[in-house]
């Protein structure tokens, strides 16, 4: 369905005047101190960071060079290494990742990221659901609070309720920056940056772009994020689609903000689309089992599954029409949502995908907290 494009919205000049933390409509507050919302992604920022992740990668790619080079010199004292930290690193400001759900992609390149720019660590938390004190009823806000007077630079925090990552960006101490890692079924802005940056790399320019979202939409983040990012109208992207059973389909909250910004989209059944060459890209995501509380809606949701899974078939139809299949991952090895034998395809880039999300994150945080970093005005 196409839908009308809404009258120009005000300008929202930091994002702690947004009311809540569902997705907004408001003109893009820009990234600063914090990154909360994929919403924080201007047209100008997104083009940096882009231009900024190619030289993340062939700064990774040289780091590799030196690692397999023997030498008695110690890692951080190679004039390669030395010099390109000088240029785009974190100096040897303090970060402390704070996960209080399961994250193995989104921390590991988290740490891997501040490490190659040459950042140090403060109590990093991967299990703070168990280890922290909010195990004695303390709340996340005071648990947030409290770590953040220790001294790192930047929390990265990760929580299954939704908008802890603005919550905990409003009681930490001027000096401390926050960083989205992915909050209840809200957002994951730094993985739809990561997604962003990978479709560029397939795409020179993603006007008129017509991607489809296939699987959980509804429990999802991640297709929450990556359709914010893609609606700002300076993008020009052409057509979303939404592909998903009724229980998984997207919701009113993302709905109103796609209206709102006059993008066109609808909810379809989606092998019409690999079929008739509609889209360009096709983002699959797993079911969420564990933002579902419901077992009747858990079980209704398995069953329909494979139904909408992508198989060999699919993959040879999209390789021949020119589609990309992107997916977040992890892909549920009982259930599967793209069975295994499709990772042979040359257009199944989701493991490229995960790859750029590092150099992504190195780009942000270099933007963040490098020389002249946003975070440190």
């Amino acid at each position: 369905m196409s839908v009308t494009t809404a009258p120009p919205s005000t300008h929202v000049p930091r994002w702690e005047s947004l009311p809540d933390a569902t997705p907004h409509t408001q003109t893009p507050a820009k990234i600063g101190r914090h990154l909360v919302s994929a919403d924080q992604f201007t047209r100008e920022s997104l083009e940096k960071l882009v231009k900024l992740a190619g030289t993340m990668e062939k700064f990774y790619e040289q780091c590799h060079e030196v690692l397999r080079q023997p030498s008695s010199k110690r890692f951080s004292r190679n004039r390669i290494v030395a010099a390109f930290r000088k240029e785009h690193g974190v100096g040897e400001r303090l970060m402390a990742p704070i996960i209080f759900e399961s994250s193995a992609r989104t921390y590991g390149s988290f740490y891997s990221a501040w490490k190659y720019l040459g950042g140090d660590y403060l109590f990093p938390m991967t299990n703070a659901a168990e280890s922290s004190s909010t195990t004695k009823h303390e709340s996340f806000e005071s648990t947030i609070s409290t770590l953040a007077r220790y001294g790192p630079n930047v929390i990265v925090v990760r929580h299954k309720q939704n908008g802890a990552a603005k919550l905990a960006a409003q009681v930490v101490p001027y000096g401390c920056s926050i960083i989205n890692a992915g909050d209840g079924t809200n957002e994951h802005p730094t993985q739809a940056l990561g997604d962003f940056i990978t479709m560029r790399k397939f795409h020179d320019n993603l006007c008129g772009l017509r991607i489809a979202f296939g699987g959980d939409i509804k429990h999802g983040r991640t297709v929450r994020s990556l359709a914010i990012l893609l609606s700002n109208p300076q993008l020009g992207v052409k057509q979303m689609y939404f592909c998903a059973p009724p229980a998984a389909q997207i919701d009113e909250q993302l709905s109103t903000v796609l209206m709102r910004r006059g993008v066109n989209f609808c909810c379809v059944q989606w092998p019409e689309l690999i079929q008739d060459r509609a889209i360009d890209i096709y983002y699959q995501t797993r079911i969420q089992y564990e933002r579902i509380p419901d077992p009747e809606v858990r079980s209704l949701m398995s069953t329909t599954q494979p139904s909408y899974a992508i198989t060999e078939q699919i993959m040879q139809t999209m390789q021949k029409n020119g589609q990309l299949l992107m997916h977040p991952l992890p892909i549920n090895s009982l259930n599967p949502e793209i069975l295994p034998e499709c990772e042979q395809f040359e257009n199944a880039i989701y493991k490229t995908q995960a790859q750029v999300g590092l150099w992504a994150r190195m780009a942000l945080l270099s933007h963040m907290f490098g020389p002249n970093g946003t975070a440190l005005d």
